[in-house]
């Protein structure tokens, strides 16, 4: 789930805030002309957050680091927090964390492909389908945050979390859990070959 959080919060005030999950396709915004970077960066300005949280750690978000697939941010996101004095949170782990994160995930991975490589070429195929077929029906940003989108990444997430097991809970590309709240099961949208591009990276 690639996503970005934006929160309402208001000041001094015992009401709950409001938390709205804005779903980016890194990468895919270059193929998908119905929601551009400047698309996205467009909906972050009507939501007007307080506080945005994004997907990315602490030494990124302050140094305003380059993206080789999330290029949502420098294409929309750090642009945007030149020109508004929002607070930010840094979601993604660093240092030891990440470490141990990235490892579980690479044992997982490792394990599958050495010992159900037809599983693992599967997935591949599957979710390179899904892609395909999403880009082909999403005709606007509303339909990449819709509800149907969620619940064909619910479908993603079961079968990925049956491939990798408990070891492969964790993925790289966002650190994101592979089966996310109930509340909310979409918003990731990089691609296989990407995640492992990254990885490789």
């Amino acid at each position: 789930m690639s996503a970005l959080t934006l929160g309402t919060l208001a000041n001094a005030s015992p009401q709950p805030s409001e938390v709205v999950v804005l779903c980016a396709l890194h990468q895919l915004h270059e193929q998908a002309h119905f929601y551009t970077y400047a698309d996205l960066s467009a909906a972050i300005e009507r939501l007007h957050p307080d506080v945005l949280v994004v997907e990315l750690t602490p030494a990124d978000l302050k140094d305003k680091v380059e993206q080789k697939n999330k290029r949502e941010y420098q294409n929309s996101v750090y642009p945007l927090l030149r020109q508004h004095n929002w607070a930010t949170v840094a979601l993604e782990p660093e240092g030891r964390r990440r470490t141990e994160l990235i490892g579980w995930l690479r044992g997982a991975e490792q394990e599958l492909q050495k010992t159900s490589p037809q599983k693992d070429e599967a997935f591949d195929t599957y979710n390179d389908t899904l892609f395909k077929y999403l880009l082909s029906q999403w005709q606007s940003g509303a339909d990449v945050n819709a509800s149907w989108t969620d619940h064909l990444f619910a479908v993603k997430h079961s079968f990925q979390h049956g491939l990798y097991g408990a070891a492969g809970r964790t993925r790289v590309g966002g650190l994101e859990p592979i089966l996310p709240p109930a509340n909310h099961q979409g918003c990731e949208t990089e691609s296989r070959e990407a995640h492992r591009s990254d990885r490789r990276g």
